[in-house]
C-alpha cells in the first residue's frame, strides 16, 4: 500500500510539473475534439461518459441510474442542465465546474440537456464499487463514514488545475485498443484523488 501512495505522489508531482509548463488555453484547445459520444462501461457497475456538443443547438442525453449509483459530473466547456423529477427541477453546471449526485432513497437517472459547444465527462460507479476504493480511508471522507454512509450527498465545486488535466487526457485519448479502459479507470481514479485529498 505504501509503494502504490509513493507512486500516486511521484505521479502527481509530474503531472503537477506538466501543468505548470502548459497554459490553460493550450491544455483545452477546443478545435482538436471531434464530436465525441461516448458511453463506456469500464467495470461492472462502473461507467464513464464523455460527451462534446459540436453542434450549435441543445442536445438531450439520458442514461438509466439507479440509486446505488454514486455519480461525478464535470463539465469541460460551455454548461449543462440536469433535469430531475420530469423537468420539475433544473440544475445548471457551468464551465470548470464538478458536481457529486448520490441519493441512496431515489434514483437520479442521468437525464441533461448539454448546450451548444459544450464538453462533458461523467464517472458513474456504484456505492458499494466506490467504498472498496476507500476502504481503508473511508472514515476520512465525511459522506463515507458512518451514519453518513446512507444519506444523501451533493458538492459543486470548481475544477482545479490539476484535475482538469487528468480530464483533458481523458478526453483526448481515442485509441480503441485494450487500454482504453485501463487508461480511463486510472484517470477517473487519479480525478477521485484529487477530489478528496
Amino acid at each position: 500500500m505504501e509503494i502504490i501512495f509513493k507512486i500516486l505522489i511521484l505521479f502527481l508531482y509530474i503531472n503537477y510539473i506538466i501543468l505548470k509548463s502548459i497554459s490553460y488555453k493550450k491544455m483545452l484547445n477546443i478545435e482538436k475534439f471531434p464530436a465525441i459520444k461516448e458511453d463506456i462501461l469500464l467495470d461492472e457497475n462502473f461507467f464513464c461518459l464523455r460527451l462534446y456538443n459540436q453542434n450549435n443547438e441543445d442536445r438531450l442525453f439520458k442514461k438509466d441510474i439507479d440509486a446505488s449509483y454514486i455519480q461525478f459530473h464535470f463539465c469541460l466547456k460551455g454548461s449543462l442542465d440536469f433535469i430531475f423529477n420530469e423537468g420539475s427541477y433544473n440544475l445548471n453546471l457551468s464551465r470548470n465546474k464538478y458536481l457529486i449526485l448520490y441519493n441512496p432513497s431515489k434514483d437520479l437517472p442521468v437525464n441533461i440537456v448539454l448546450k451548444e459547444n459544450s464538453i462533458f465527462i461523467s464517472a458513474l460507479i456504484s456505492i458499494a464499487k466506490f467504498h472498496k476504493l476507500f476502504s481503508q480511508d473511508g472514515h476520512k471522507i465525511d459522506f463515507l463514514s458512518g451514519e453518513n454512509s446512507n444519506q444523501k450527498y451533493y458538492k459543486e465545486d470548481d475544477i482545479n488545475n490539476t484535475m482538469l488535466l487528468a480530464l483533458n487526457q481523458m478526453l483526448k485519448y481515442r485509441t480503441s485498443s485494450i487500454t482504453k479502459d485501463l487508461y480511463l479507470k486510472s484517470k477517473i481514479y487519479e480525478t477521485f484523488s484529487l477530489i478528496f485529498n
